[in-house]
């Protein structure tokens, strides 16, 4: 049986999320057992707020978006700058909001409802970001399909022609 053109990209986005979440799953372990010399509790807690926003994966996803453009649509021009922006827009704009919070707090270090807000702003932020990242991969996805669906009906009128071409000769 013949792949379809969507099955070729949901394939391209299975295995780049497959292995973004390998990656996240490494950096994890390294951020809780090497950098991260706290208690156990809050290397738990650490490691459950990384899990709830699976960043890595979504940005392999908005990724997959730019390989299929190039690869399966022959977007030649899409290179692998315009395919990696979005997603480093995103990992950016997620990391920057959570650094900026450790950041004031290491510059205010004495006040305790300080830190807890600046923790509740950075939780709030990230989350506003991982929510946009999510929506404009939807986005996208979905533009992709459509598109795909129109070269898979196009390739068949297309080949669908050439049969007929080839029996008016016989």
């Amino acid at each position: 049986p013949r792949k379809t053109l969507n099955g070729k990209g949901a394939a391209i986005t299975v295995a780049m999320v497959a292995v973004a979440l390998g990656f996240a799953c490494c950096e994890n372990l390294i951020y809780i057992f090497i950098y991260n010399g706290s208690s156990m509790e809050r290397k738990i807690a650490v490691l459950i707020l990384r899990s709830l926003f699976p960043v890595h994966p979504l940005a392999a996803a908005i990724q997959s978006i730019g390989v299929c453009k190039h690869d399966i649509e022959n977007m030649k021009s899409f290179g692998v700058g315009k395919s990696i922006l979005p997603a480093v827009l995103l990992h950016g704009s997620f990391d920057f909001a959570l650094m900026i919070a450790s950041f004031l707090v290491a510059v205010n270090p004495d006040n305790d409802a300080f830190e807890e807000n600046a923790a509740t702003v950075s939780l709030c932020v990230s989350t506003v970001v991982f929510f946009c990242g999510g929506a404009y991969f939807l986005q996208q996805s979905k533009a992709q399909i459509k598109r795909l669906d129109e070269l898979e009906v196009s390739d068949q009128v297309g080949s669908a022609k050439g049969e007929d071409a080839e029996h008016a000769l016989v």
